[in-house]
């Protein structure tokens, strides 16, 4: 999302060119909550609920393809793109980024955001939350992985899972200095 114009992913990808095509920059996070592992899990809910997840994903999929076809087009104009979703996302293993990952120049980092200091909003407790950033630009400096010696606290149920999709402060710091490099 842009914080100047408000504009999202789920807008019309001919209005989200004209942004692509005058931005140096574009970092995409598409929803997660369909992809996830544990939502999408094959546990609970019989077969009816498999069969929900399973279109909420096809439903999404649009969403990650178009992401993919905006970041080639960054590219092909000099444009620098990161993409980031949560490390065991399964959108990971959709066609689309699966061959703008394997494109030359491609940079993947895996970053722990309790290492930029994401908190659980019920507990206050550390969430490791490991979080792959791929991108068309390195990254130097970004990839922290956990050091705690002390747990942390899991993401239960919608609420949690919803308040640690908001980056914390100091990942989009480190996120915007990785990058101004390859800018």
């Amino acid at each position: 999302m842009d914080r100047n114009t408000g504009w999202d992913l789920p807008r019309e990808e001919t209005e989200l060119q004209a942004l692509v095509d005058s931005a140096d920059w574009i970092h995409f996070a598409p929803e997660c909550k369909m992809w996830s592992t544990a939502r999408a899990g094959l546990r609970g809910g019989g077969v009816a609920g498999r069969r929900a997840r399973l279109a909420g994903m096809r439903a999404q999929r649009p969403t990650i393809e178009m992401c993919a076809r905006l970041a080639r087009r960054v590219a092909r104009r000099g444009g620098a793109w990161t993409i980031e979703h949560p490390q065991s996302s399964l959108a990971w293993q959709e066609t689309a980024w699966i061959a703008l990952a394997a494109q030359p120049g491609i940079h993947r980092v895996i970053v722990h955001q309790c290492r930029y200091g994401l908190r659980n909003r019920r507990t206050g407790e550390l969430v490791r939350k490991p979080t792959t950033i791929l991108s068309n630009i390195p990254l130097p400096g970004l990839t922290k992985r956990c050091n705690h010696p002390a747990g942390h606290s899991p993401l239960v149920g919608g609420k949690d899972c919803a308040a640690a999709a908001q980056y914390p402060r100091r990942l989009c710091t480190a996120l915007v200095h990785a990058a101004l490099p390859g800018l």
